[in-house]
C-alpha cells in the first residue's frame, strides 16, 4: 500500500462564483486563506459540492492553482474526479497532477445504475491508471454505489487506494471496516450532522463542509475530538447542530452556500441545474444561522 499522512479535517471547499456565473477567483482565494487562517491543513476541491460537472477542463484548472496558490505548498490537496466516464476520469487525474494536488478524490460510481461489482471496477480501473494516491469519496452525492465493506474488501489489493470518506449508513461502519480490514485505509467521515459520533468511533478524519460555514469551531470540534475531550465536542455540536441537519442531505450544496453567503464566506451563486433553497427550507435554516449567530460560543472552548 502507497504511505501517505492523511488524517484530521479535510475543508470540502464549494466554487464559489461571482453574480454572472464566472468563476470568483479572488472569492476562492479569500475564502481558502480564511480556513488556513482557522488551522485547516487539508482540502479537497471539485468533489461532490464543487459543481464539477458545470465547469470546463480550463476553469478546473483554475481552481486548482487558485486553492493551491492560497493555501499554500504545505496544505494537502485533493482533486475530485467525477467522470461521467474512466476517460474522463483520466483526463481529469492527469490534469490534478501537473496542478501539482496531493490526490484525487474519486467516488465509486458516479454514473447511474451502477451496481457493486461495477463500482468495483470503475475504481479499479482509475486506481490503476493515475500515477496519485486516491481517497475513495462514498457521499450519496457524489456516487451511485456507496462503498461497503465488501467493496472495500474487493479493492484492498488497489495500491493506489489509500483512503475512504464515508457518509452514508451509521458510524458503525468505520468499526465494521476495521474489523474486516484493520488499517488498510484511513477513514474519513463525510457527513457533518454526525461528525462527533464518527471522531467518538475513532474516524482518521472529517471531510467537511460545515468548516466552510464555522471554520474555528470545526478545527476545534475536531482537535478536541482527536484528543478525546468530548465534553468540548458535544458543546460544540449542539450549538452548530439545527444548522448543520438543515444542511444535510439533498440539496446540501445550495444549503452550505446560503450559510456562507450569511457568513459573509461568499455567496450562494451556482450553475444550472442548481438553484437557491427557497420556501420553508431556506427561511429554517436563516433561523437557524441567526441563533447559531446569536449564540456564538466564546474561544477558548
Amino acid at each position: 500500500m502507497l504511505e501517505t499522512d492523511w488524517r484530521g479535517l479535510f475543508a470540502a471547499v464549494p466554487t464559489l462564483f461571482d453574480k454572472s456565473g464566472g468563476l470568483d477567483e479572488p472569492g476562492l482565494a479569500a475564502h481558502v486563506r480564511r480556513l488556513a487562517m482557522a488551522g485547516v491543513e487539508s482540502f479537497t476541491v471539485l468533489g461532490a459540492a464543487g459543481e464539477s460537472a458545470a465547469l470546463t477542463l480550463e476553469e478546473r484548472r483554475r481552481v486548482l492553482d487558485v486553492t493551491r496558490d492560497a493555501a499554500g505548498d504545505h496544505a494537502v490537496l485533493l482533486a475530485g474526479v467525477v467522470g461521467p466516464d474512466v476517460e474522463a476520469g483520466r483526463v481529469q487525474a492527469e490534469q490534478a497532477a501537473t496542478a501539482g494536488c496531493d490526490g484525487l478524490l474519486v467516488p465509486p460510481a458516479p454514473f447511474l445504475g451502477a451496481d457493486e461489482g461495477e463500482a468495483v471496477a470503475f475504481v479499479r480501473t482509475v486506481a490503476r491508471n493515475v500515477a496519485l494516491p486516491v481517497m475513495l469519496d462514498s457521499s450519496a452525492e457524489a456516487s451511485n454505489a456507496p462503498a461497503t465493506p465488501a467493496m472495500l474488501d474487493a479493492l484492498a489489493e488497489e495500491n493506489m487506494l489509500v483512503a475512504v470518506a464515508q457518509a452514508t449508513g451509521s458510524t458503525e461502519f468505520l468499526g465494521r471496516v476495521r474489523d474486516a480490514l484493520d488499517d488498510r485505509f484511513s477513514l474519513f467521515w463525510n457527513a457533518d450532522e454526525t461528525a462527533p459520533e464518527a471522531l467518538a468511533a475513532a474516524a482518521d478524519g472529517w471531510v467537511s463542509l460545515a468548516v466552510n460555514i464555522f471554520p474555528e469551531e470545526c478545527v476545534a470540534l475536531y482537535r478536541h475530538g482527536h484528543a478525546g475531550d468530548f465534553t468540548v465536542v458535544r458543546r460544540l455540536g449542539a450549538w452548530m447542530g439545527p444548522v448543520l441537519r438543515l444542511c444535510a442531505g439533498p440539496r446540501r450544496t445550495p444549503a452550505v452556500k446560503l450559510a456562507m453567503q450569511i457568513m459573509e464566506h461568499g455567496n450562494e451563486t451556482m450553475r444550472s441545474p442548481l438553484i437557491p433553497l427557497s420556501g420553508s427550507r431556506r427561511a429554517a435554516l436563516e433561523a437557524a444561522m441567526a441563533q447559531a449567530i446569536d449564540t456564538r460560543l466564546t474561544f477558548p472552548f
